[in-house]
């Protein structure tokens, strides 16, 4: 019972970038917010430096005693800190190596792994980190943390990131934290033109150099200098087809049914993870993804190259990729707008009615605003794309209003049109 009380704890994250342990957030608005922050600056000619840091060890270094007061501060009670003191102190571990186990030791900081409360505790003790940052955002996912800031020339973004690089080290001092240096890597993100201008002037945190890349993966997400995802629909296309061959060698070992829980369960998951994400990527590098998801039909059905593909789809009742990352958009898109208490994409999602004196047409009143934005880049943020998917929606789905009726009817509604799509 305590833990599941426990679980409403998140109403003392504070930071709105805080995307782990709240309902309606995740790794992937994580990254949707970010990235639409990198398309908002490419829209007014800026950069975005971004500094991915990684602490070492972070669970295990949690002190207790610090742990204690902040949650002191965030308004728990005594009875609840006693509880947590408990949960914390005095536990003891040992090694047990070829039958042999050592003598027990008790463990004086850090927080269980593997635990529901490890994560959650974690995010609450570096939850006030953003309130000591004041020229750059931050974005928290556990201990995965990104800085970032945006400018019109890179001199001007190393200069920002160098004193906040500085408070963040006073930071982590504070709280008996330390961050890996060599794992923490650094990123410029812009158009061709402007990262042509950048130069080779370094970053440094406690006077050591912190490396610039090329490309990060962040949050299970392949970030390029250009956000084109190439690089990512390639990363995912690699593991696709890994899980794909597993499939091939074991076909006849397993019946039809099987092997379609089986391609379900291993080989859609990674075609599917951060579609909407890397949804704006080529045509191109999209049709490779298809591609896999077409020789698992053809292997599931033991058909030839000759068989239609989209009967295979019909026999197997699949969705095509693309249809399937307009469904997951639509989704997140309900539940932006509809869902209490509001993600951090809800701030995307105005109603065009909105502030106005004159009642809409009733047909368009559940239309969003779409911002006005010039360049093409900056319209593959989930801010342009959101609203514009949204509108593009038919009416009967836009007046749902419960999330279980909302994706029924647009699952009904995509398999009707997929059911009548010629072969």
């Amino acid at each position: 019972m305590k833990v599941i009380h426990l679980l409403h704890l998140t109403r003392f994250f504070g930071h709105q970038n805080v995307h782990i342990f709240r309902k309606d957030h995740s790794t992937i608005t994580c990254v949707l917010n970010l990235i639409d922050t990198i398309y908002r600056n490419m829209e007014s000619g800026k950069l975005t430096g971004v500094v991915f840091l990684d602490l070492k060890k972070a669970f295990d270094t949690v002190n207790h005693r610090i742990l204690l007061r902040k949650l002191a501060k965030y308004g728990f009670d005594q009875h609840s800190i006693n509880w947590f003191d408990s949960y914390l102190n005095n536990r003891k571990q040992s090694v047990k190596v070829l039958g042999v186990s050592s003598g027990e030791r008790v463990v004086r900081c850090g927080v269980p792994q593997g635990s529901i409360l490890g994560p959650l505790l974690f995010s609450l003790y570096i939850n006030d980190l953003p309130e000591y940052l004041e020229s750059t955002s931050v974005s928290l996912y556990a201990d995965d943390t990104a800085l970032y800031c945006g400018s019109d020339t890179y001199l001007d973004i190393i200069l920002n990131l160098r004193i906040e690089l500085e408070t963040v080290h006073q930071w982590l001092l504070l709280n008996k934290l330390t961050l890996n240096v060599k794992k923490t890597k650094f990123l410029i993100y812009g158009s061709k033109n402007k990262l042509k201008q950048v130069t080779q002037l370094p970053l440094h945190i406690n006077n050591e150099e912190i490396e610039r890349v090329e490309t990060f993966k962040y949050l299970g997400m392949m970030l390029d200098a250009e956000l084109n995802f190439e690089s990512h629909v390639s990363y995912i296309y690699r593991k696709a087809c890994s899980k794909l061959t597993m499939l091939r060698k074991t076909r006849l070992c397993m019946n039809k049914q099987v092997a379609t829980q089986l391609y379900k369960s291993l080989i859609l998951p990674q075609l599917e993870y951060g579609d909407i994400v890397y949804m704006t990527a080529t045509k191109t590098s999209l049709s490779d993804l298809q591609k896999v998801q077409n020789i698992c039909c053809r292997v599931i059905l033991l058909e030839n190259k000759r068989a239609h593909i989209d009967e295979m789809h019909k026999k197997l009742k699949l969705i095509p990729l693309e249809e399937r990352r307009n469904c997951h958009l639509s989704q997140i898109c309900f539940k932006a707008i509809h869902e209490e208490p509001k993600n951090s994409l809800s701030k995307f999602f105005k109603r065009v009615d909105e502030g106005q004196r004159r009642p809409t047409r009733t047909r368009n009143k559940m239309n969003m605003k779409v911002p006005a934005l010039k360049s093409a880049k900056a319209r593959l943020g989930i801010s342009y794309r959101g609203p514009h998917h949204w509108n593009c929606l038919s009416n009967e789905l836009k007046i749902q209003q419960k999330y279980a009726s909302f994706r029924t009817l647009l699952y009904k509604e995509f398999k009707l049109l997929w059911d009548n799509h010629p072969t």
